[in-house]
């Protein structure tokens, strides 16, 4: 597994980021022979990794990342993230976050295209480390999950706190 990420940050223009980030594991390549190869990412922080929907876990992935943020008030993050997801061999399966198989793509010769993220979010930061947060995220899903793929959207508003 590899993540290479590039970025730059304007302290000047409210802490304006702009990163490009490129990760890839491993696939199983002929899943007829009995031995796994595909990557298991054990415990990893699922949330901040491959997208904000939570759709697509490690696991026979290939992505890029494209991003940007900015810190308009003070506490205050605002963001919007660009997925490009692909598997990393086409053999094997897409993974989601709890290491099940997603799609039904499992076929030799199946498309590796399994689809693309936006997603754009706002955090608040309190004092005391508690965070408020809101989303709002675009799933379009390729080819790798059959002839008529649901495109999915999603809202989310949370809160986390730390003691």
């Amino acid at each position: 597994m590899m993540d290479l990420e590039v970025g730059y940050t304007m302290k000047d223009m409210m802490n304006l980021r702009i990163a490009a980030l490129y990760h890839s594991d491993s696939g199983d390549s002929n899943t007829a022979t009995g031995d796994n190869e595909t990557y298991d990412p054990f415990f990893y922080e699922k949330h901040d990794n491959a997208g904000m929907m939570d759709i697509v876990g490690w696991g026979n992935s290939t992505y890029i990342k494209l991003g940007v943020a900015l810190e308009p008030a003070e506490m205050v993050t605002a963001g919007l993230d660009y997925y490009m997801f692909s598997k990393t061999e086409e053999n094997d399966s897409v993974y989601g976050t709890d290491g099940s198989g997603l799609g039904t793509a499992y076929t030799t010769g199946a498309d590796d295209d399994v689809g693309s993220e936006i997603d754009l979010w706002v955090k608040k930061t309190l004092s005391n480390g508690t965070q408020t947060w809101a989303r709002y995220g675009m799933f379009k899903a390729g080819d790798a999950f059959g002839a008529s793929p649901e495109d999915i959207n999603d809202f989310q508003i949370g809160a986390t706190f730390k003691f």
